[in-house]
């Protein structure tokens, strides 16, 4: 039971951090860095609340 929910839990991890870090890269350059900070904020709150 609980081997398989890691390996689920796993798998699903790398593509939810991948998607952040894509948003991250594709705004930094749009905005000056406290508009980025604030940005890379609000995608994680998402992605946590997306992921789990």
């Amino acid at each position: 039971m609980f081997d398989s929910h890691d390996k689920s839990f796993q798998g699903s991890l790398p593509h939810i951090v991948t998607m952040g870090r894509d948003e991250i890269l594709q705004q930094t350059s749009l905005k000056t860095p406290l508009e980025w900070r604030q940005t890379r904020m609000a995608n994680g709150l998402k992605s946590i609340n997306t992921g789990f």
